[in-house]
């Protein structure tokens, strides 16, 4: 059995499913999926996509580490590893870790004859086959309340195959150069990438930045309407819940639509968006 331990946010929690999907099927060993849903992920699996994984709880996850072992494969040193998950205030890996070893993600092999894993990791597993958690990913089911939504936008939006721009900047400032002016940056792009003439498709979470592009192209900018809690220029960077997650879910099919050309290189919202083109 691999457990797939999925606390993250959208882009982390959707390559780390895949990749235990894949991996699930290399080791051919069953996959069982711990989806939390927690303050800045509140949605159940059931909301995201079609029930195709059995599901456990952590209480399940906790009994199934008792009665058969679990070997824990996680990151050690970095602050998405069990450490800090005890710190975020989810203490299961930490509970597994007083009688089972932490291993480090990487070690897992594909020659693992390991009987029960547990596998925590933000990324695609780059020891195993990856084209095919690409596959993984692509084949994900969405739910139909939000595949309804995203076809009723396309309709709406007329944006298919229209250039577009994931403009992450408020919470990348946190941990990149503070001192990075994001509009500049994604101005500079949008000019040399976007043809003058064209219209593009803009997604972002950062409400200062999409007034400011928007004060930028004006008419050329094609963007779904926001909710009311986005557009509280107080809720800059956003603290997520269901609703914006649900509408981040939404803006990420809706890129894998356009022809994504401006976007940050350590995104993977927008690595994912490139992946998921032509499965909607």
């Amino acid at each position: 059995m691999l457990i797939a331990y999925l606390p993250q946010l959208i882009g982390n929690r959707l390559r780390s499913l895949a990749a235990a999907s894949a991996i699930s099927s290399e080791l051919n060993t069953p996959l069982v999926i711990n989806w939390l849903q927690t303050s800045a992920f509140d949605l159940s699996y059931e909301d995201v996509f079609e029930v195709d994984f059995k599901t456990a709880s952590t209480e399940e996850v906790m009994l199934i580490g008792l009665e058969n072992g679990l070997d824990l494969y996680t990151e050690i040193q970095n602050w998405h590893g069990w450490k800090q998950e005890s710190q975020n205030g989810r203490h299961l890996l930490a509970w597994l870790a007083m009688f089972c070893t932490p291993n480090q993600v990487s070690e897992l092999e594909p020659t693992s004859t390991n009987k029960n894993l547990l596998l925590y990791t933000n990324d695609f597993h780059y020891k195993f086959s990856l084209d095919k958690q690409l596959i993984a990913l692509r084949e994900l089911k969405l739910a139909h309340n939000i595949k309804s939504r995203v076809y009723a936008l396309l309709n709406d939006l007329h944006i298919r195959d229209l250039p577009s721009v994931h403009a992450r900047g408020s919470d990348f400032t946190l941990f990149l150069n503070a001192k990075t002016d994001w509009f500049d940056y994604y101005r500079e792009m949008i000019l040399e990438r976007i043809p003058h003439d064209s219209d593009f498709f803009l997604t972002t979470e950062d409400f200062a930045l999409k007034e400011r592009l928007l004060e930028e192209f004006s008419s050329r900018v094609r963007i779904r309407a926001w909710s009311s809690y986005e557009a509280e220029p107080s809720k800059t960077p956003l603290t997520p819940n269901s609703t914006t997650t649900a509408d981040s879910l939404v803006d990420l099919y809706l890129l894998s639509c356009t022809n994504l050309v401006v976007f940050h290189p350590q995104s993977s919202y927008a690595q994912l968006a490139r992946v998921l083109k032509g499965t909607i």
